[in-house]
């Protein structure tokens, strides 16, 4: 067995700015990062480990800037 544990994590578009949280329901206000664009963001959190799992794609009433909404993340703890 692994001593390995694996952490998850959520990056999500709202209000144009993108949020990183630690939980799936969240709130923006709940964020332990922030960024205001998104290759900033995930080119930090892949120097970090973290790899993007699945995308979520933005729903019609988004903002259509953007094609996604968020990200699900993970990263391995030792």
């Amino acid at each position: 067995m692994s001593d390995t544990m694996r952490q998850y994590a959520w990056l999500e578009l709202d209000a144009g700015v993108w949020h990183l949280t630690m939980r799936l329901t969240a709130e923006p206000s709940e964020a332990v990062r922030r960024w205001s664009e998104l290759q900033p963001a995930l080119a930090e959190l892949a120097a970090e480990g973290w790899t993007v799992v699945r995308p979520y794609p933005r729903l019609p009433a988004d903002n259509p800037r953007e094609p996604v909404a968020g990200f699900g993340l993970t990263r391995l703890l030792s």
